[in-house]
Parts: structure tokens; sequence; C-alpha cells
């Protein structure tokens, strides 16, 4: 019985190990993003119709190589028919290189099924830098710029 005693106070002892281990990581690597957005702006008009193209860019400034999932999207906000969010576009990439700052263009594409109003482009990101961010989610959502859809 006494051997049984200690084998289980072995086994806790090396998942509290293990758990504080995973809590430490989690906590330094929620406290660097793989990359800074460092401004935006849009090339030409923020009025724009469905179906039509919006272009901005984006400065933004490597700090550690990472996989990132970016979805864009337009919301209308808090607005007297209720809160719509489309889904504008959606890629994967590898954030590698300098550690510098970018010009990243992106052109956008507006749904054709999209009602004339105010919108707010935004952008979220999901970060994969290490093990952690498989399991717990590391996201963070910016807000841009103001839309007219006419």
């Amino acid at each position: 019985m006494r051997f049984m005693n200690v084998f289980g106070w072995v086994t806790v002892a090396v998942w509290l190990c293990f758990f504080s281990t995973f809590g430490i990581i989690g906590y330094i690597n929620s406290q660097t993003d793989g990359f800074e957005y460092l401004g935006g702006k849009l090339i030409g008009s923020n009025i724009t119709h469905p179906g039509g193209k919006i272009v901005a860019e984006y400065l933004v400034k490597r700090n550690q190589s990472c996989s990132i999932t970016i979805t864009r999207l337009l919301n209308n906000g808090e607005s007297s028919d209720g809160y719509r969010e489309y889904p504008i576009g959606s890629e994967n990439l590898v954030i590698e290189g300098e550690s510098k700052a970018r010009l990243v263009p992106v052109i956008y594409s507006i749904p054709e099924n999209i009602a004339p109003g105010k919108y707010y482009l935004f952008t979220r990101y999901r970060f994969y830098c290490n093990f952690v961010d498989y399991i717990i989610p590391r996201i963070r959502t910016k807000g841009h710029f103001e839309l007219e859809v006419q």
C-alpha cells in the first residue's frame, strides 16, 4: 500500500510540473504577437457598391516567425436592422524574413448581397507561433476602416 501512496504523489507532482510549464509558456507566448499592425490606409475612396473593390495598404512588422490565419470581415455595427458580419476574405500565411516594417497591399471584394449603409472593415488574426497556440488560441481583432456601400 505504501508504494501506491508514493506513486500517487509522484503522479500528482509530474502533472503539476507539466501544467505549470504549460501555463508559463502560454503566458510568455501571449505577450508577443507574430507581427505588429503599425497602421493602414485606403487607396482611393471609402465609398463603394455591392460587388465593388476596395484597395488598402497595411504597414506591418514581423516580431517572430509564425503561421497566421487572417480573416477579413465587414460589419454594420449596431444598426437598426441588427448586427451583421460579412466575411470578405481569408488566407493562411507564414511570416518569416527580416524583422522590419513593410507595406502589404490587399484588395477586398465587397459581397454582392450586401445592403447599402455604413460598414466597418476589420481583420481577425489567429497566430500559430508554438504548440500552445494550437491548444489555447491567440486571436486578435483590429478595426481598420469605415466604408460606405451605396
